[in-house]
């Protein structure tokens, strides 16, 4: 007999070996033991809300979710994103997912968590979709440009401007959602354990600053080839340049491939990139969410308009 079971921070060490196993059955690039403890257990929050399905001892089925706060201007909204979704193969067909799904929604819902979102892959957006009530938000192409297509010369960009600071050392109370009316918060905390504890990838954080407080930084993760932006908060349109300008002057240095980027079209941000060389390409990223709180409707979340989502909001970069 299947049966679900909720995981918290104080029985999810009982299960992570038995997890890691399905993992491996799923997944072309399973996560070591040192990923999912960072993901689950040493994020910012004391809030760790996972499912699994039991067969006996045997684990075959799992939802995780890393929590949020959407900022919507003044408004909060208290969300939750499903990470690792994945069900046994010889499990899948029985149900085993929708079941997950209930019984994790019905806990969050009772621990005020108002909205749920995520990024799935080709293989469990339609899952969300069809069978659990979800709405499709946006599909979210990859901007990229290669270094023999970069228009601009940025060789002459000063240092000084920019700060570079990978140990996060430096004041970033003062940061809050920049372009668009939605928008996920970002804390000193967060940005500690997303990117400088991040067991699994290295990153590039570059600021401007007035003495020691941040006024706008820009996050860029190394990865293989390829120099990805993933984050990016600025008050104005000539911070975020300048800040972009030192990246792509970066990239072009250590001879990275391509630069990537996740960038609205309507906002005067995706006009730079575009006048730089960057193009829309592929892949195309799904974004998904579903609200659990009848009230939170009135913040329009599902509606792609006033979105700015960046590549960190996504749980595998």
């Amino acid at each position: 007999m299947i049966t679900m079971k909720l995981l918290t921070k104080l029985n999810f060490n009982n299960y992570t070996k038995r997890i890691l196993d399905l993992f491996r059955l799923r997944f072309t690039a399973p996560i070591k033991l040192e990923d999912l403890q960072w993901r689950y257990m040493q994020s910012p929050t004391d809030d760790l809300n996972a499912v699994i399905a039991l067969d006996s001892d045997k684990v075959v089925g799992f939802i995780g979710t890393m929590p949020s706060i959407v900022k919507i201007k003044k408004d909060s909204v208290k969300a939750a994103m499903y990470t690792n979704i994945m069900t046994h193969p010889d499990y899948c067909g029985q149900g085993i997912f929708t079941q997950m799904a209930e019984k994790l929604e019905e806990s969050l819902r009772e621990k005020n968590y108002e909205f749920l979102y995520s990024f799935p892959n080709f293989q469990s957006n339609h899952l969300l979709i069809d069978r659990c009530g979800w709405t499709d938000i946006y599909e979210i192409p990859r901007m990229e440009v290669s270094t023999k297509e970069i228009c601009g010369n940025f060789s002459k960009i000063s240092e000084s401007a920019v700060v570079q600071d990978n140990e996060f050392a430096l004041d970033y109370s003062q940061i809050k959602p920049t372009v668009g009316g939605k928008g996920f918060e970002r804390t000193t905390s967060y940005l500690i354990w997303r990117v400088k504890n991040n067991p699994t990838a290295i990153y590039d954080n570059f600021v401007l600053c007035s003495e020691n407080t941040v006024d706008a930084y820009i996050i860029v993760r190394k990865y293989q080839n390829e120099y990805n932006i993933v984050d990016i908060s600025f008050g104005s349109q000539d911070q975020a340049e300048l800040l972009i300008a030192k990246v792509i002057k970066s990239f072009q240095e250590k001879q990275y491939r391509i630069l990537t980027v996740w960038c609205p079209t309507n906002i005067e941000l995706h006009s730079f990139y575009e006048k730089n060389g960057f193009t829309n390409n592929a892949p195309i990223t799904y974004f998904a969410g579903k609200y659990i709180v009848e009230d939170s409707k009135k913040y329009d979340l599902v509606n792609w308009q006033d979105w700015f989502i960046h590549g960190i909001d996504d749980n595998i970069y």
